[in-house]
């Protein structure tokens, strides 16, 4: 069924990708989704390169199909075109504007999608609006020490900071 959400889990060659790129083309082509109006999240940067390409490459299959049926094309992409048997029109209007909108494909990892949020949402959100990503944690940390340090250490006793440094 293509109604609701879709969560595909499963081991490293199993197919995920290519099952993903199947269900956006049967988006297309069963519920005239346009393709900016699906977003798909995923765990590294590799998944979503490797989801855009098979999903491009599945619409572009498509579309040549759609133009000339000699071309060759994936076995699963075939079978969702013959639903537009004897009307061919619409298979290419509904595809050409596919691979117009193409490069708008809304696909992230996991941080992407909620950095993306975080700064469309700046403002209802109380973030700030030049929120950055880091993997770098060290002037975070130095910072926290820090506050940490002035607040709970510095203000002890004199005589338990003598005992601290014995």
């Amino acid at each position: 069924s293509l109604d609701g959400c879709k969560l595909i889990e499963a081991s490293a060659g199993t197919g995920k990708t290519h099952s993903v790129g199947i269900l956006v083309l049967r988006l297309l082509l069963e519920k005239n989704i346009k393709i900016n109006q699906i977003m798909m999240v995923t765990f590294t940067q590799a998944a979503v390169e490797e989801m855009k390409s098979r999903i491009r490459n599945f619409v572009y299959q498509a579309w040549q199909y759609s133009h000339d049926s000699s071309h060759s094309i994936d076995a699963g992409v075939k079978q969702y075109l013959a639903i537009y048997q004897g009307r061919e029109q619409e298979l290419q209007r509904v595809l050409n504007e596919a691979v117009s909108i193409l490069d708008e494909v809304s696909i992230f990892t996991i941080h992407g999608f909620c950095a993306r949020t975080l700064k469309e949402f700046a403002f209802e959100t109380n973030q700030s609006f030049d929120l950055k990503m880091t993997t770098d944690f060290s002037e975070i940390l130095y910072e926290a020490l820090h506050i940490v340090w002035r607040k709970n250490i510095t203000t002890l006793p004199p005589v338990l900071l003598k005992k601290l440094f014995d």
